[in-house]
């Protein structure tokens, strides 16, 4: 079933489009949740799942804007509330939703709820304190995306997503010096396997890091 999605023939021998690993994982998640649900209402003698071999998916992105790039997407930007966003979340990391509800405490963003549970305060940079104080965000997220697209459209970065802006905070920190368990605490990841899809970036520094043994 799995080698029919990925075949770019049907059994006919038509052309037809291959799925990614990711949608035949969905597929075949969505398939597990019908086959467990009917075994635990009665509808079938035992539970076949345990067997079924579940495509991997990387989804990590390894995109990271500069700042080039960044004021470029924001001047291309007509709306206020989404130009103050590109500009916050590259100068503080925080996910689009963080942003949207973070409170201004003692120049510091607050944030009560955060991905990982856990209540988190960012520094705010010196380049976006007039935003933290001036900008109010009440665009809904369907607004938010589409003025997002058009501002990167015209920018001419049509595949830059605003998340992107999220890993080039923690490149940037990462190459002015900063060590991964302090990009880690300012990002909000909960344990050190999050931060180490950015480990990449400090091998340029390994050489240095042996040569001061």
């Amino acid at each position: 079933f799995v080698g029919y999605l990925r075949a770019q023939r049907d059994r006919d021998g038509n052309p037809k489009e291959p799925l990614t690993d990711g949608s035949i994982r969905n597929i075949l998640a969505y398939l597990r949740a019908a086959i467990k649900y009917a075994y635990k209402v009665g509808k079938l003698d035992g539970d076949p799942t345990g067997r079924m071999a579940m495509p991997a998916v990387s989804n990590e992105r390894h995109h990271y804007p500069q700042r080039r790039e960044m004021l470029n997407i924001a001047r291309a930007c007509r709306n206020r509330e989404v130009r103050a966003a590109i500009r916050i979340a590259f100068y503080s990391g925080m996910r689009r939703g963080e942003i949207f509800r973070a409170k201004v405490v003692r120049g510091e963003y607050s944030l009560a709820d955060t991905k990982n549970g856990s209540p988190r305060r960012v520094p705010i940079h010196p380049r976006i304190a007039v935003l933290s104080r001036r900008v109010k965000f009440t665009l809904t997220a369907k607004q938010f995306e589409t003025e997002w697209i058009k501002a990167r459209n015209a920018a001419g970065c049509p595949d830059t997503k605003f998340h992107d802006l999220r890993h080039a905070a923690a490149s940037e920190m990462i190459n002015a010096g900063f060590d991964l368990f302090t990009v880690g605490k300012v990002l909000g990841h909960k344990t050190s396997a999050s931060t180490e899809r950015y480990s990449h970036l400090v091998t340029e520094r390994l050489a240095t890091a042996v040569n001061a043994i």
